[in-house]
């Protein structure tokens, strides 16, 4: 009887630790996901800009052909400006990938923690179990020991 209580604790107790790795790989495909995501969007911005930019370069280079010394010093600012605007373009692309990296280590941090306290729960409860087998096995070694005493005495 006793035995099977402790079976049963020790079932639910894997049970309780196989739902809680379920959950943290849950966790940890949805990170994935939204660093994913991340990366994309980042990515997509940065082709954007760059399409953006080709396309005024080829408008400031048709300019370039067909103008004069004038149209020739507006160009150059607007190329100027196309590059301050990639430049700045490239910076926030960093930054964005700076922040993903940043998620991806803190939610890392996390999982990582949730799993030392999920092994630490089932250190625990390992401990437990291995504390009430050696005391079970002390009252039958003592239920043992009184009955070959009153068997002996009879």
């Amino acid at each position: 009887m006793a035995e099977a209580k402790v079976a049963q604790h020790a079932q639910q107790a894997a049970a309780k630790k196989d739902g809680e790795i379920q959950r943290l790989k849950n966790e940890i495909e949805g990170a994935d996901n939204a660093k994913s995501l991340a990366i994309a969007e980042a990515a997509k911005k940065a082709q954007h800009a760059l399409g953006e930019k080709d396309a005024r370069t080829e408008r400031l280079k048709a300019e370039i052909e067909g103008a004069g010394t004038a149209q020739q010093l507006a160009v150059t600012r607007a190329s100027e400006e196309a590059q301050r605007t990639a430049a700045a373009t490239d910076a926030e692309i960093m930054q964005l990938r700076g922040e993903v990296e940043k998620v991806g280590t803190s939610q890392e941090l996390a999982v990582t923690k949730a799993v030392s306290a999920a092994q630490q729960k089932l250190t625990e409860v390992e401990s437990k179990l291995a504390l009430q087998a050696a005391e079970q096995r002390i009252k039958e070694w003592s239920l043992k020991e009184s009955h070959s005493k009153e068997i002996a005495l009879l």
